[in-house]
């Protein structure tokens, strides 16, 4: 039964059987049976689609990690590291790979948990909506590593880096709150995989 039949009902009826000797929740789920499928259904190819797309981003991340821009110095340091724009790439590259295997973990449980009809009221929305929102993140950040890599790369001249930095960084962030704006439309429908009445 749903939160807003419940509360429209005085709580004593909750517990009331019907002639057929069914509570109301009972009587809910037994009408709602094909729903919970198609839903179970959804939700499952969902996130086994997403996990691929997640592991994918992890795997070019973590690909990324080891080919840090620079070689190696006398004492196997990378030259930059005193530079401010290595201390950015690795924390990008960090942020990048922390919210793809964290967007892979959540979708991988989705896949292997059993979904009951309680789940789709908060706890799968939130799941998915976290692990769609992590991949983004990650795409985000990653573009933010291959930048600083280039910007390290290419150090020549001072006003040409600034520019090229901000021009970036723009886009990017430009980009991040697109997506954001388009999830939280999304959000604002609120998942509505079991439809009611």
């Amino acid at each position: 039964m749903s939160k807003s039949v419940k509360e429209l009902i005085p709580t004593s009826y909750v517990m009331h059987r019907n002639a057929a000797n069914k509570t109301a929740q009972e009587l809910f789920e037994e009408n709602h049976k094909e729903k919970l499928k198609e839903a179970q259904k959804w939700t499952r190819d969902t996130a086994y689609a997403c996990s691929t797309v997640s592991a994918i981003i992890a795997t070019v991340v973590f690909a990324g990690a080891y080919s840090a821009p620079g070689s190696n110095a006398t004492y196997g340091t990378r030259n930059f590291v005193e530079n401010s724009l290595f201390a950015v790439f690795v924390i990008s590259e960090l942020v990048s790979l922390i919210s793809a295997l964290t967007s892979l973990v959540l979708f991988l449980t989705i896949v292997a948990f059993p979904l009951h009809m309680q789940d789709f009221h908060e706890f799968i929305p939130q799941m998915l909506m976290l692990g769609f929102i992590c991949p983004f993140v990650s795409v985000v950040t990653a573009m933010v590593t291959f930048t600083t890599s280039i910007l390290l790369a290419i150090q020549q001249g001072k006003w040409q880096i600034t520019t090229l930095t901000y021009t970036i960084g723009f886009l990017a962030l430009s980009f991040f709150l697109l997506v954001l704006l388009l999830i939280g439309r999304f959000r604002g429908r609120r998942f509505r995989l079991l439809k009611i009445g």
